[in-house]
């Protein structure tokens, strides 16, 4: 049997497990000036890839390469610092005219995670193996989220 001492500071809470020994489950303490939680690790196992119906009618490679520059320009901006330097933005929103079509998009990352350009970046990529030539897109994510549509979704 392996025993840890837990700081006084942790919060804690003994559980049964299905074989009868008992877990011991701590938290850290909470950081003032955080969002309930210390930073953690970004979270690459649990997306959800979803794409509007409807294909876009034109040059899809060069659709495809302008919407994800598009959206590299917008995790640049979401990983800049706070104008009163407390932090990162982690969001950003925008519109891009491309021919004849308006692209909206948006990127954001919670703001746990150290890397919010990097998860960004990872969830563009992940656009490219489920929706190529999609009218619009999204990956969700438990660290960060990307979408863009040729309609409004979201104030901007």
């Amino acid at each position: 049997m392996v025993r840890l001492r837990i700081p006084a500071t942790l919060y804690s809470n003994a559980v049964e497990t299905p074989t009868g020994l008992y877990a011991v489950l701590a938290m850290p303490p909470l950081w003032p000036g955080t969002i309930n939680s210390p930073p953690t690790k970004m979270d690459y196992e649990n997306t959800f890839p979803m794409h509007n119906p409807n294909n876009i009618n034109g040059d899809t490679q060069l659709f495809n390469q302008k919407m994800k520059n598009f959206l590299y320009e917008l995790a640049l901006k979401a990983d800049k610092p706070k104008a009163d330097g407390t932090g990162l933005l982690y969001y950003a929103a925008g519109t891009k005219r491309l021919g004849k079509n308006k692209l909206y998009a948006m990127v954001q990352c919670t703001l746990d995670i150290f890397h919010c350009k990097v998860c960004l970046e990872w969830s563009i990529k992940e656009l490219s193996k489920c929706c190529e030539g999609k009218q619009g897109a999204r990956v969700l994510g438990t660290s960060c989220n990307v979408r863009y549509e040729l309609y409004p979704f979201i104030r901007t």
